[in-house]
């Protein structure tokens, strides 16, 4: 595949008008192809669009414009709409040229549905307005990260369109510009409260509760009557409870977050040696993340006390594990039990996935599982626990941090029990030294 272009004046064109000319040629399809631009703009825009489509395998929608009598008029009605655009960049991303991982298209997919009232638009007549127009009927309903995601991958592709001088540039304002427009509009409450929202950025010890509940049965099944497809038959399924283990580690993963106050890696990252029964304390010493294993963040070891309640649950689960293993359980407390991982710490993504599920089926309001370590800050906060003690204990280096992003102050009616954390954690001996 060969293409040139040829200006007026210049050696081999034909010199019929102004016109500049654009020349492709292919032995092999046995194609060679004249068309002619008013201008050399023109013309190198269509050998890019040509080009891009030979890259993606497309040589039979490149066929249809280069028989096209003039690039003016197919050419223009050949300009994608947005949802054939978004289809064809997500296969484009999924190509081993693109480096995408299939779970990220996947996610990408997701997205790309919010655009649907764009979607029969073509790509080169969206505005600025009309996508804002689709983002403020998004964004009372959906999290700052899922709104990220939307305006991302719809920003990427259209970033891919002006490349190929598809559009003269892109509608679509930068992502960091618009979550800083969407998060001033919700601290001045321009965002009607949701059914049940108490309007605290955390949870409370009610809330908590529910959820906890929620995990416990989050895996227990109705009895139900199941049709086979293949035979057509109906079988009688009782009640049961799949997975026994999961419930008891779900609810683990609660209780680290708002009795522990623990990022998801850390917990991925725990280790059966770092739970002191004797001492009553938790040794958090690294994380695991998408990474691999790595220190913590703020890069220091910290020893971290232990409710009653997280304190049983952590003996039922380390009796489990020790059961399910004969003995032989391990370096983690919550080992991969399959696939490439198996021998490695649950991935955080699991413990985000629980922790999904527990909060819907506990019917409250959605907050990501970082907030547990907000609900753990506020917590030791409302009960007078001192700035520096709380800062240490949430693994911030500064207890600047602490006050102005995890504080938060708690609802007039909210009361919190568990004995008060166990009196913020007053039955535990003191913190040990490094």
């Amino acid at each position: 595949m060969t293409m040139w272009i040829r200006e007026p004046g210049d050696k081999g064109h034909s010199n019929r008008g102004d016109k500049v000319e654009f020349h492709f040629q292919d032995v092999e399809m046995g194609i060679n192809k004249t068309i002619r631009f008013r201008n050399r703009e023109n013309a190198e825009a269509f050998a890019k669009i040509i080009e891009f489509h030979f890259t993606l395998g497309e040589p039979d929608k490149a066929l249809i414009l280069l028989n096209a009598k003039r690039f003016g008029g197919p050419a223009q009605r050949a300009i994608p709409i947005l949802t054939n655009w978004l289809t064809e960049r997500m296969a484009a991303w999924s190509s081993p040229k693109g480096g995408r991982c299939p779970k990220t298209i996947e996610e990408y997919g997701y997205y790309a549905k919010f655009w649907a009232p764009l979607g029969k638009t073509p790509i080169n007549r969206i505005t600025t307005g009309m996508v804002m127009a689709v983002l403020d009927d998004l964004w009372m309903d959906y999290a700052a990260s899922t709104l990220s995601g939307i305006i991302s991958v719809l920003r990427m592709a259209m970033d891919d369109a002006a490349v190929r001088e598809l559009i003269p540039a892109n509608p679509v304002p930068k992502t960091r510009v618009l979550k800083r427009q969407y998060a001033s509009k919700r601290e001045n409450n321009t965002v009607p409260a949701a059914p049940g929202d108490t309007g605290f950025p955390a949870y409370t010890e009610k809330e908590v509760n529910l959820i906890l509940v929620a995990a416990t049965h989050s895996y227990r099944y109705a009895a139900c009557n199941q049709v086979c497809r293949k035979t057509g038959t109906v079988k009688h399924m009782p009640e049961r409870v799949m997975t026994p283990h999961k419930p008891l580690r779900d609810v683990i993963f609660i209780l680290l977050g708002c009795d522990a106050g623990l990022r998801e890696a850390e917990i991925a990252g725990l280790e059966i040696q770092c739970i002191n029964f004797e001492l009553n304390y938790i040794e958090v010493r690294r994380q695991f993340g998408k990474h691999g294993e790595g220190p913590t963040k703020g890069r220091e070891v910290r020893y971290l006390p232990m409710t009653k309640r997280l304190a049983e649950k952590l003996r039922e689960w380390i009796a489990v594990l020790t059961a399910e293993t004969n003995g032989n359980s391990g370096r983690w407390l919550f080992p991969s039990r399959r696939g490439h991982r198996q021998g490695k710490p649950l991935a955080p993504k699991t413990i985000w996935i629980a922790w999904g599920r527990a909060v819907r089926a506990a019917g409250v309001r959605y907050l990501t599982f970082h907030k547990t370590r907000h609900t753990f800050v506020s917590r030791m906060d409302h009960e007078g626990e001192s700035e520096d003690k709380v800062a240490k204990l949430a693994g911030h280096k500064t207890k600047y941090v602490t006050k102005k992003v995890y504080t938060h102050p708690y609802p007039p009616t909210t009361r919190i029990s568990n004995d008060t954390l166990d009196r913020l954690h007053g039955q535990a001996h003191d913190t040990p030294g490094r």
